[in-house]
Parts: structure tokens; C-alpha cells; sequence
């Protein structure tokens, strides 16, 4: 009886333990930034202010002929998944969005 009971907590253990280790991650470069809020991006409309309100400080800025390039990366590691995400935004030169690009990977192990 004892056995069963064991068992049936260590089925029951594995679940958590596992959600607990996908769940840990840490940062090992770039800057964290909260890329949920990339869907909000409109081009045309979305300023300079908007997007530093929305990602903080970028972690790079590089100037074009036609305004500024904003860039955010962040590559982690966990124990199952390394993810690397980065964020190119472009600005024209009043400092609202033109265009932008995001990518996201996601490497096992």
C-alpha cells in the first residue's frame, strides 16, 4: 500500500517540477524588454515616446539619413529552451515609427 502511494505522488511531482524548470530562465545578454507589447506598434503613428514608455531604454540607437534605428535584444537560457528575441524599430525624422522588425527564436537546449 505504501508503494501505491508513492507512486502516485511522485506521478504527480514530476508535472510540477518540470512546469518549475521551463518556467526558470536567465538573462545572459542584451537587455530585457517586454516584447507582449510589439502588437502595439502602429507605423505611422506610434512616437519615439510610445515605444520608450512601452520598452524602456534601447539598447542600442543608430542614426540613418532618414531618422534613427532603435534596436532591443535579449537572449536567455533555461533549462529546456533558449529563447533570443530582438526588436529593430525605425524612425523617421520627427521620431515616429515607419516600419519595424521583430524576431523571435526559440533553441532546445
Amino acid at each position: 500500500m505504501k508503494k501505491r502511494i508513492f507512486s502516485i505522488g511522485c506521478l504527480l511531482l514530476i508535472p510540477l517540477l518540470f512546469v518549475l524548470l521551463v518556467g526558470c530562465s536567465a538573462t545572459i545578454g542584451g537587455k530585457s524588454f517586454d516584447y507582449s507589447q510589439v502588437p502595439k506598434i502602429e507605423k505611422g503613428k506610434t512616437t519615439q515616446q510610445d515605444i520608450q514608455k512601452m520598452f524602456g531604454e534601447p539598447l542600442n540607437v543608430r542614426k540613418t539619413d532618414t531618422g534613427e534605428v532603435w534596436s532591443y535584444h535579449v537572449s536567455e537560457v533555461g533549462p529546456i529552451f533558449n529563447p533570443t528575441r530582438s526588436l529593430d524599430i525605425y524612425f523617421d525624422k520627427s521620431g515616429v515609427v515607419t516600419d519595424y522588425t521583430y524576431k523571435e527564436e526559440k533553441k532546445i537546449f
